[in-house]
């Protein structure tokens, strides 16, 4: 790849980017500020579950995450829709939204010490086959352990038909 088609690349990226959008108008109240209710939170992530931090570089691209953030004015966590995960960062996420505006956001809440404050909570889409695979895991250990003590139990038999002539 030259350097034109490189430098063609990024101009893209950031041209998706919200900041850097012309045709957003934001309204006076959105559809996330009207859910910042316990009732309405549960059920916007009734289908998610929580992704502890450590397993947030651990998370699949593309994966759909919603996220509770910190808001430092009302010193209070705030809900937000979020997007599909696009990069992974010490700091920060970028997520992609719909039509494909590209924003960041920041894993914590600092203080202007540089004290966090906050730990962005992360959330994804429960995918019904990830519980199939602990399930199936769960399944090939027990198995294997059953398989153990059979083979003990084999050669418990075979001494002692060999006692018995």
């Amino acid at each position: 790849m030259n350097l034109s088609e490189n430098t063609e690349d990024i101009t893209k990226y950031k041209n998706k980017r919200l900041s850097n959008s012309t045709d957003y108008e934001r309204p006076d109240k959105t559809i996330t500020e009207l859910l910042q209710n316990k009732k309405d939170i549960e059920e916007q992530l009734k289908d998610f579950e929580e992704i502890p931090d450590d397993n947030l570089f651990f998370t699949c691209l593309k994966t759909y995450l919603k996220y509770i953030s910190f808001n430092k004015k009302t010193k209070k966590e705030q809900f937000r829709f979020g997007g599909l995960l696009i990069k992974v960062d010490n700091e920060y996420v970028v997520l992609e939204g719909k039509g494909g505006m590209r924003f960041s956001v920041q894993r914590s809440t600092k203080d202007d010490k540089g004290k966090i404050l906050h730990t962005t909570r992360f959330f994804k889409k429960i995918n019904p086959n990830d519980h199939l695979d602990i399930l199936l895991t769960k399944y090939n250990d027990d198995m294997t352990e059953k398989d153990k003590i059979i083979r003990k139990q084999q050669k418990e038999i075979i001494a002692m038909k060999k006692k018995l002539k």
